[in-house]
């Protein structure tokens, strides 16, 4: 469905087009017509039709009935007196130009009321049904109806009237192209998006152009799992808007998508560069990126350095995450002390395995043998294995007889009964060569 700010924003621009409507309105006929036929000042007016050949039509005024009544309507409106004003309105008699000069004038009242949309486009749509009004209210009051009728989200609606006005006008504007790309969108014809987006780029102003159009295509191609077409949209997002960093990460996720990873990762760290990354996502996304691309310890890096930085939770799959890439990239102790961050959230008697198995290979006796000694603790399934690794890390230390106390305890079991046996006379001749006591 339609995304609240986009809504928002037709409201808007609708509520203000209505006011600037009705000031055309008077300027054009009433206040025209209380001066009699003089002639209206030169101003930078630009012509509502662009048309080849386009020719003005001729100015109707309202006529002297009518126009003393939409007079005392207006100076109604000015007073802040809305409900008195439609009313007055509505009282008026009229056929022709008049009657469809009052319904515009009573469609766009009504629409600057909070939920008028709906009533306004009762007289609305009748002023403009049959080409009555002078062209310059014309052509606004059909921009008027697309414009209510995609409020209301009645995106073919929408889209009819925005073409009727595209064709009485013959303009190329940015901003309707985009509306009628958001009205294809929201009706889920993501083929249609393209065309509309494309001419509200092409047709608004650089300094003007908003991310909006590239959003949509983005999407309508994603919808469409056509991914490297969604990249291409993406780049261009990045040329066009350089400094918000959302468009870089973006552009890393539909590289991921189309499983361009070194492309991806090259666009989290220009975003990372930039100091666009903010999320804890950016962040995770950046790591990922890292391994995907055979980068490990960096992995492990970014991820330790968002925990410092309170960015990242350290929960137990983050220390999952950070132990493993360091695991990866073969830096034992680095990896060992986040198993054992992970290990103690829950007790977890593998994880406290992992950790003083890394650490005997970091050559860290005796850490080693606090960590194994605290998977046993913890109930770990391979006891036997893990008092032999418990009486490896005291016998590289030369506790001989630690060594030997633990190697019997191995043997009790049968993961560790087979090894246990092979070890246990080479300790005991150590422990025989340096006098030390001992039993069987």
């Amino acid at each position: 469905m339609m995304n609240k700010m986009m809504m928002n924003s037709v409201s808007a621009i609708t509520k203000s087009a209505t006011v600037a409507l009705i000031t055309v309105l008077l300027s054009t006929s009433v206040i025209a017509q209380d001066k009699g036929k003089s002639k209206a000042k030169k101003s930078t007016y630009k012509p509502p039709v662009v048309c080849a050949g386009y020719k003005p039509s001729r100015t109707n005024l309202v006529g002297e009935r009518a126009g003393k009544k939409v007079q005392r309507a207006f100076e109604a409106y000015q007073a802040e007196q809305l409900e008195e004003a439609i009313n007055i309105l509505k009282d008026i008699k009229a056929e022709g130009f008049d009657r469809a000069y009052v319904d515009q004038f009573i469609g766009q009242l009504v629409a600057s009321k909070d939920g008028g949309a709906e009533e306004s486009l009762k007289y609305l749509i009748p002023s403009v049904e049959v080409k009555q009004l002078n062209d310059a209210e014309h052509a606004s009051t059909l921009k008027l109806v697309a414009d209510l009728h995609l409020m209301l989200t009645r995106y073919s609606g929408a889209i009819k009237w925005y073409e009727r006005w595209l064709d009485f006008t013959c303009k190329k504007d940015g901003i309707t192209y985009s509306r009628i790309a958001t009205a294809y969108y929201e009706m889920e014809s993501y083929a249609k998006v393209i065309g509309p987006a494309d001419l509200a780029i092409k047709y608004t102003p650089k300094d003007k152009l908003k991310p909006l159009p590239y959003q949509l295509k983005l999407q309508a191609y994603n919808e469409r799992k056509m991914y490297k077409d969604a990249v291409k949209v993406s780049e261009d997002l990045v040329r066009t808007f350089p400094d918000d960093g959302k468009w870089w990460t973006m552009l890393g996720a539909f590289y991921m998508q189309a499983e361009d990873y070194k492309k991806a990762l090259s666009a989290y760290e220009m975003a990372k560069i930039q100091g666009f990354l903010e999320t804890p996502n950016h962040y995770k996304g950046l790591s990922q990126l890292y391994s995907t691309n055979d980068l490990s310890y960096r992995a492990g890096v970014v991820l330790e350095k968002a925990m410092d930085a309170g960015i990242v939770e350290p929960d137990e799959k983050m220390l999952s995450s950070v132990a493993n890439s360091y695991h990866q990239s073969k830096d034992f102790k680095k990896a060992a002390k986040f198993y054992g961050k992970q290990a103690a959230i829950n007790n977890d008697a593998s994880t406290y395995r992992k950790q003083g198995t890394l650490l005997l290979m970091a050559e860290e006796y005796s850490q080693a043998a606090t960590a194994l000694k605290k998977a046993v603790a913890a109930g770990t399934s391979k006891p036997g294995a893990v008092n032999l690794a418990i009486m490896e890390a005291y016998f590289y230390q030369n506790e001989f007889a630690q060594a030997h106390k633990y190697v019997k305890r191995a043997a009790e079991y049968k993961d560790g009964k087979r090894t246990a046996k092979g070890w246990k006379p080479y300790i005991e001749r150590k422990m025989t060569n340096r006098s030390i006591s001992y039993t069987k």
